[in-house]
């Protein structure tokens, strides 16, 4: 185990007849120092303090070279200088273990040399001084707690019992992967969703014993996705949500039900995602799309076809055991940031905002005095579970010895709180379109957003989330055949797009909430604005003699518009608005401009692959279903990708008007054609369920 992990920070670091000294950066063989420049040194430090677990190549190079523009081979010469000064070799290593692809790992024995007391310091005889300065830290620590506790309304204190000493267990079996888990109101039986053997990774719903083993599958081919399932107050039924597919399907969201024994399911909310009901059994409040907006509704579940407006935006609507309170997210479950909210369930109209910054949240629920909220956020790099208080006050987190925990459900009646632990994966995979076959790997178990290939097809840019939070949404540019990486240090950027073999453009956010368009040099890594929009703007697409840009611009009520920019001139041209738009792209020329709705969100005005002219007539719809077009370099064909049944890759010939399937795909979020390359991002997790008593 590190010193990090440890809690300690030791003096000096003895491995194999060397001693690092980090109190005066230096290493020695025995009484000679040894010579390492400043990034080795800091390097061999930082596989020292995480010596027993593999450190990939981009978690050292964020924690040695930080904002700093470096590739990958920056990170093979530190490791070569390292080598040279221990004489270690490479293949039989006795300190520093290459891991082909991942990274780098410290393999050799450590004995470590504390901090002795420092000068005029006070410790009793033969105790250490670390562990009088914890005690005082710990003691401070109480007092500071207890005074805040003292402080808040009693309304705002959290309610649930420590975790410390709890140990989750894993409560789903026999299958690869576990997601969306919900408890019976009762917490006797528990739900998942999973994929059947042989299912190609169609999600269906299993229900099990909350605490034994036996279960059943109780739908077939539901490909329930979206928000999460929850059980009906009387626990005899599950709602759950899944997307629409195909020509005209406007790939909406619909809620279904299905009873709790199994059977066919039913269609229960059209246009609706994401249930959740009053503990009476007398109302269900529910996310409604509708063309440009995702207001939360509320409805009596004896009259769906009436309902009230409670927010113009919500998602995951939970009502609080005693029935006062309903809590929601403006955060959307398939991705963006947004905030937790609680309203008057009576009045359906007093409202507290919980967070005091937009975050990405998944899943959230009620402790069983309903004073309190767990819900699960990736503020701080993977998600993990915290808990607030329901009448306001700071989130503290509510389990810490794990991350990537989400969606947390509670049983009131047994105290019972499941969540889903997962390592969500987007790899970038690389396929020869002549060639067919199957589908390399460029990433190793990272996670990838927008890539875009070069020109040439040889480089493929990406942005990197990382699970450093400090790390996290940079641009990174791998090449396709040799794997070796540029990372540039502007972050968080978003939505790459290249300008010419050498350059690429992308999106960074600004102060006061503004977007500034960035070029940025791969021969040099220097990067100079190009443009300033106000507001939140995405999508770039820049066209071919780099003279205008297009971005999708947000604005109030979940509307967006498309914007055109001279950049000359800095004149602003709307070519859409009122809709949703995603992943713009000029034609080869660069006199229009073409986009799709969303992958699974989109209305009947948005869904499909459009074309537009700035000063032109109204965009026209060039196919009725998919996203993300990509036009081939002759301009005759275009693909684009499909959802559910008609999963896959597509290309549309212009000339035959007619589109054909190239290959099946399932969860792929993103992809980009040069010549007959084709990148895209694969998703996949492991994931589990796993249980844990909470106090009240």
């Amino acid at each position: 185990m590190s010193s990090a992990a440890e809690g300690q920070r030791p003096s000096r670091i003895q491995f194999g007849g060397f001693s690092l000294d980090l109190e005066h950066r230096a290493l020695y063989r025995g009484e000679t120092r040894l010579h390492l420049t400043a990034k080795p040194l800091e390097t061999l430090i930082f596989l020292l303090e995480n010596r027993g677990r593999v450190v990939g190549k981009q978690e050292l190079m964020d924690a040695v070279w930080k904002d700093t523009f470096v590739t990958e081979n920056n990170l093979v010469q530190a490791v070569s200088e390292i080598r040279r000064a221990l004489e270690d070799e490479a293949e039989a290593p006795r300190f520093i273990l290459t891991v082909p692809r991942v990274g780098y790992r410290f393999i050799g024995e450590v004995r470590q040399e504390r901090e002795g007391p420092k000068a005029g310091a006070v410790a009793d005889a033969g105790r250490p001084r670390r562990s009088s300065l914890w005690a005082g830290l710990a003691v401070l620590a109480v007092v500071a707690v207890a005074c805040a506790l003292i402080w808040l309304p009693r309304s705002q204190k959290p309610t649930v019992a420590s975790t410390a000493g709890a140990v989750p267990r894993q409560v789903s079996s026999g299958v690869q992967s576990a997601v969306k888990p919900a408890l019976s109101p009762d917490g006797r039986l528990l739900l998942y969703a999973a994929s059947r053997p042989q299912s190609a990774g169609v999600l269906d719903l299993y229900i099990k014993d909350a605490v034994g083993e036996s279960g059943a599958w109780i739908t077939k081919q539901a490909g329930a996705s979206g928000d999460l399932p929850v059980f009906t107050p009387d626990g005899a039924a599950v709602v759950f949500s899944r997307y629409r597919s195909g020509d005209g399907a406007g790939r909406l969201p619909d809620l279904w039900k299905v009873p709790a024994a199994g059977g066919t399911p039913s269609l229960y909310l059209e246009s609706a995602l994401g249930a959740g009901f009053s503990s009476d059994g007398k109302q269900v409040a529910y996310t409604k799309y509708l063309a440009s907006s995702r207001p939360l509704w509320v409805s009596p579940v004896g009259e769906l076809s009436s309902h009230r407006e409670i927010a113009d935006s919500g998602y995951t609507p939970r009502w609080s055991p005693d029935g006062k309170w309903i809590a929601y997210t403006t955060s959307d479950p398939g991705g963006g940031e947004g905030d937790l909210w609680v309203l008057d369930a009576a009045s359906l109209g007093a409202r507290e905002k919980l967070t005091d910054r937009p975050q990405q949240i998944y899943g959230l629920a009620w402790t069983p005095d309903s004073r309190s909220l767990i819900f699960a956020s990736s503020l701080h790099g993977p998600f993990q579970l915290w808990i607030a208080g329901a009448a306001g006050g700071p989130a503290t987190p509510f389990y810490s010895d794990l991350d990537d925990l989400t969606a947390p459900h509670v049983a009131p009646d047994t105290n019972l709180l499941v969540f889903c632990k997962a390592r969500p994966v987007r790899n970038l995979m690389v396929w020869e379109i002549p060639a067919g076959g199957a589908a390399g790997r460029i990433t190793e178990d990272e996670y990838h957003h927008w890539p875009r290939l070069s020109p040439s097809g040889e480089r493929v840019a990406s942005v990197l989330q990382s699970r450093l939070p400090e790390a996290n949404f940079t641009l990174c540019i791998t090449g396709v055949q040799t794997r070796e990486r540029v990372r540039f240090k502007d972050r968080p950027v978003h939505h790459p797009c290249w300008l010419d073999e050498q350059s690429i453009a992308y999106l960074m956010n600004v102060g006061a909430g503004d977007t500034e368009v960035r070029r940025a040099s791969l021969g040099t890594g220097v990067t100079v604005p190009m443009a300033r929009f106000s507001g939140r703007a995405d999508w770039l697409a820049a066209d071919p003699d780099h003279n205008r840009v297009a971005v999708v611009l947000s604005e109030a009520a979940g509307k967006q518009r498309i914007v055109v920019r001279e950049l000359e001139s800095g004149a602003d041209r709307t070519l859409a608005q009122g809709g949703q738009y995603e992943h713009l792209r000029w034609l080869p020329g660069g006199r229009t401009l073409f986009w799709s709705g969303p992958e699974r969100s989109a209305g009947a005005e948005s869904a499909g692959i459009w074309m537009g002219e700035p000063g032109a007539s109204a965009p026209r719809r060039l196919v009725p279903d998919g996203y993300c077009p990509v036009w081939t370099a002759d301009a005759r064909a275009v693909y684009f990708s499909r959802i559910g049944e008609h999963s896959g890759l597509w290309r549309y010939d212009i000339d035959k008007k007619s589109a054909g399937k190239i290959r099946d795909w399932r969860y792929v979020s993103f992809h980009d054609v040069a010549g007959d390359r084709l990148v895209y991002t694969q998703d996949s997790n492991v994931s589990q369920i796993y249980s844990m008593p909470v106090g009240r």
